[in-house]
């Protein structure tokens, strides 16, 4: 999604590459440096987990419970994957195609606002199962 984003400033199509420019070379080196560092920092997240079944089993007997951390970690976690599913969705579709979420350069006119649904309402709708969750222990 963040590569989509980023994707959609840079200035290059099909018949820009056929033409082989060395702006367009450029445009899409940057473009290749954007997906494989975002796949590289994806991958140096790994190093934040424990590294043994000892460990986690430490953490799981002395470490406590803190469900408001575990809530919100995954209320982002789902926030990224709906946002990630509507960016992927509105690339499929002519009239959301040029929309920089779903990886264009900004549409000329204003695209349909329905696919905001695919983001909030998921979100919405998990925010308030965890709040009724977080106040149904009390």
């Amino acid at each position: 999604m963040i590569t989509n984003i980023i994707d959609g400033s840079l200035h290059y199509n099909k018949k820009l590459i056929k033409a082989d420019s060395p702006e367009t070379r450029n445009e899409v080196a940057y473009s290749y440096f954007v997906a494989y560092g975002s796949v590289l920092i994806g991958c140096l997240c790994v190093f934040l987990l424990p590294n043994q079944k000892a460990a986690v089993a430490e953490l799981k007997k002395n470490g406590g419970s803190q469900p408001k951390v575990a809530a919100a970690i995954f209320f982002i976690l789902f926030a990224v994957l709906c946002t990630s599913i509507t960016g992927n969705l509105s690339s499929m579709f002519e009239s959301t195609r040029c929309m920089r979420l779903a990886g264009g350069a900004g549409c000329d006119e204003a695209p349909p606002s329905g696919y905001l649904a695919g983001i909030f309402v998921p979100v919405g709708l998990s925010a308030l199962l965890i709040a009724k969750i977080a106040y149904a222990r009390r």
